[in-house]
């Protein structure tokens, strides 16, 4: 792209950032790195989708503290510890699937995901795409994954604990 390693990794940032601030944004431009059209759109949507699972997970972790807490307060902990290790085992059956053929999961994912066809994106029009190749989905998927993975453990260790004290 001759561009200089400072110029794609402000672009890089910028771009992150669009995509993670939940307030209004104006549209995607990037200083150095030129996109089409469709490209600033596909964006625009994973930026929509971003920020939605942020809420929708936000929201989730509030309610499970709740429930949590209100099974300890009522003695009815216990019923929390079958339910949590079910999830804990399809998450890690599921996750191991998708990791095997991340590539496949990762098309069918975009055509069920987005409306359109922007997420096909040419290395030639749209050079932003060579920041992110399929590798560094995969790596995100993967630490999604095993967070998502420890956190749940921990609860269900934090809950067999409380429920061994009792005992």
């Amino acid at each position: 792209m001759n561009l200089s390693n400072a110029v794609v990794l402000k672009d890089y940032r910028h771009l992150l950032m669009y995509l993670v601030q939940p307030w209004p944004q104006p549209p995607l431009h990037l200083a150095g790195i030129p996109m089409t059209e469709g490209a600033v759109e596909h964006f625009s949507d994973v930026r929509h989708l971003i920020i939605t699972a942020l809420a929708i997970t936000g929201l989730a972790l509030f309610g499970a503290y709740g429930i949590i807490q209100y099974e300890k307060k009522t003695w009815q902990l216990w019923k929390l510890s079958g339910p949590l290790k079910n999830l804990l085992a399809l998450l890690i059956v599921v996750g191991m699937m998708i990791i095997v053929d991340f590539d496949d999961f990762f098309i069918k994912f975009h055509y069920l995901a987005f409306s359109n066809m922007n997420w096909v994106f040419s290395p030639t029009s749209n050079p932003i795409i060579n920041l992110f190749p399929d590798d560094f989905f995969a790596m995100l998927f993967g630490i999604w994954w095993l967070f998502t993975i420890l956190l749940l453990s921990l609860i269900q260790w934090r809950i067999n604990r409380y429920l061994s004290r009792l005992i």
